[in-house]
């Protein structure tokens, strides 16, 4: 038997990563079940009807705060939306906004099948305003630009993963503009395979400022999940389809670097 239990406890050490936190998340969501089901019982044994008025009533008043919290970040974020600026006195709500409200729209849009592009486009033009607008300058050594490696043209000998500096700059993709700024800005680009490989890139190098060029789905996701790093985010060009030959507006990418980076290109 206790041959048996040790294979069994061997197995289940040996669980991937992916299947180890599937079980703990259901394990979790069984014993939050439990626990609902027990204060159930114990409210409907004990409690009188006085006492259930006065829980719905608290309910009620908790919703209702709710309500206009959501209310008041969704307004906010609409108001920094447009008139593209964020004032310290109001960035918590629009920040709960874009943690909360958005990712929501998102969700919603998904279901009904329309629009999500729309919403991630107008999470990023938020994120990035509110980057923006913090007002501070960086070193170009805290500075670190990440790049799809879609942006490379398919038809490259030399595959590029991780610096830049790999780039033989023939001119067919923007991979040579962006490397040329790389080069005189002193700014680190490199190119990565996914937001798994970014974001541990991120973690190693911790750099105080990213610039992520990606599709809309890729910079709401890495935005989201980066946490304490400020990400300004670049939509790609993909006149090609998604995640082939794509291409970016070289322009913004120097004018984040100039405006918000306090970085300045020899042509300028």
């Amino acid at each position: 038997m206790w041959k048996s239990a040790g294979t069994i406890w061997m197995k289940v050490k040996c669980l991937d990563r992916e299947l180890g936190r599937f079980i703990k998340i259901f394990a979790s969501f069984i014993v939050l079940f439990a626990l609902f089901a027990m204060v159930t019982a114990i409210i409907q044994e004990f409690f009188t009807v006085d006492i259930y008025k006065g829980i719905l009533n608290i309910l009620i008043i908790v919703m209702a705060i709710l309500f206009f919290f959501l209310i008041i970040c969704a307004s906010l974020t609409v108001y920094a939306y447009l008139k593209k600026d964020v004032k310290p006195f109001y960035i918590i709500p629009v920040k709960a906004g874009l943690k909360f409200l958005i990712p929501l729209a998102i969700f919603l849009a998904g279901i009904i099948g329309r629009g999500e592009d729309e919403i991630r486009r107008f999470y990023i033009e938020v994120n990035n305003i509110m980057v923006k607008s913090n007002l501070l300058k960086y070193d170009t050594s805290d500075i670190l630009i990440l790049l799809p490696h879609c942006l490379q043209n398919s038809e490259c000998e030399v595959k590029i993963t991780g610096g830049i500096e790999k780039c033989k700059r023939c001119g067919k993709c923007d991979l040579d503009m962006i490397s040329k700024i790389s080069g005189e800005c002193d700014v680190k680009a490199v190119v990565v395979t996914g937001g798994t490989a970014a974001r541990k890139l991120i973690k190693d190098l911790r750099p105080k400022l990213v610039l992520s060029i990606a599709c809309e789905r890729d910079l709401v996701s890495g935005i989201y999940d980066v946490k304490n790093v400020p990400v300004l985010g670049v939509l790609n060009k993909r006149p090609n389809g998604p995640c082939f030959n794509t291409r970016v507006i070289v322009e913004e990418v120097k004018k984040y670097l100039g405006n918000i980076c306090g970085v300045k290109t020899k042509d300028e």
